[in-house]
């Protein structure tokens, strides 16, 4: 079975005692999640944490990659410039991924999937190390830092006006 678009809730109630908490729930939507292995032809030696049955096979995230108006031609219609698959991952895009990954305590493995007219690339723990278990964790602890400064930031200046914060 496949599951599209499944909210996600993180707070401080089941974010595991290793991250220490927000104040704030975190949300996310999956893009995919598969209840079926074997998903991109996974190899045995993929780096696979341990999965109960409560928890999906793996999650993809797909991101796609448009192609960008080029300059107009002699003949007046205009060209396009097309978009390669990224030879590495978006930083932000492993932080979108390390946030799944915690909602399911890091026992399941996430797929970055990149798709373009030009093809498409598929970063797996195997291929790319913010997506094993330990990149994943640093990434999520990446986040709830930046979380974290953010709400202090908003509890200091909570009782004043747009201009005070701004002065």
């Amino acid at each position: 079975p496949v599951v599209c678009e499944r909210l996600i809730s993180l707070t401080s109630d089941n974010i595991d005692k290793f991250f220490s908490s927000c104040s704030l729930s975190i949300v996310g939507r999956s893009d995919f999640e598969f209840g079926e292995s074997n998903v991109f032809g996974n190899s045995s030696s993929e780096v696979k944490p341990t999965a109960s049955a409560a928890f999906p096979q793996c999650v993809v995230e797909l991101k796609t990659k448009w192609s960008r108006l080029g300059k107009l031609k002699k003949d007046g219609e205009r060209s396009f410039i097309r978009q390669s698959p990224p030879a590495t991952p978006s930083f932000n895009h492993l932080i979108q991924c390390a946030c799944y990954s915690a909602y399911y305590e890091f026992k399941i493995p996430v797929y970055l999937l990149y798709v373009t007219t030009e093809g498409y690339k598929i970063f797996t723990s195997n291929s790319c190390p913010g997506l094993t278990v330990e990149g994943l964790k640093k990434n999520f602890q990446i986040m709830l830092n930046v979380f974290r400064r953010r709400e202090k930031l908003l509890s200091i200046n909570e009782d004043k006006t747009k201009e005070e914060i701004i002065e």
